[in-house]
């Protein structure tokens, strides 16, 4: 645990180090999806970065099940099919196939239709 006496914390780049090290040595960690992980570490060291300027809040910890969500990024995140006007299905790595339902702004239209 990061403490005062031990120095300026750990940035995005040691923190990914430090997990590839954990992900080695705990089987329940190397069960999730390292992209997922990796952006969860970008997302809070933007949100350090962001309160130390001056510019947001301070960092609050997740609640469960409010708000709840993750990205994936690179070639996985292509793998999306829309469904019908409201639902999709995403291709979550090491999941499967999920079907979502999505709020209206968040859906591609055709510029014609």
């Amino acid at each position: 645990m990061w403490t005062r006496d031990k120095g300026p914390s750990p940035g995005y780049v040691k923190q990914c180090r430090q997990l590839t090290e954990a992900r080695a040595a705990f089987t329940w960690l190397r069960g999730g999806v390292q992209i997922v992980q990796q952006q969860a570490l970008r997302d809070f060291d933007r949100a350090v970065k962001n309160f130390f300027r001056g510019t947001h809040q301070r960092p609050t910890w997740r609640k469960a099940e409010v708000h709840e969500g993750f990205r994936i990024v690179g070639p996985e995140a292509s793998k999306v099919v829309k469904l019908n006007r409201k639902w999709a299905a995403v291709n979550v790595p090491k999941v499967g196939w999920v079907q979502s339902g999505f709020p209206e702004p968040f859906l591609t239209r055709s510029p014609t239709g």
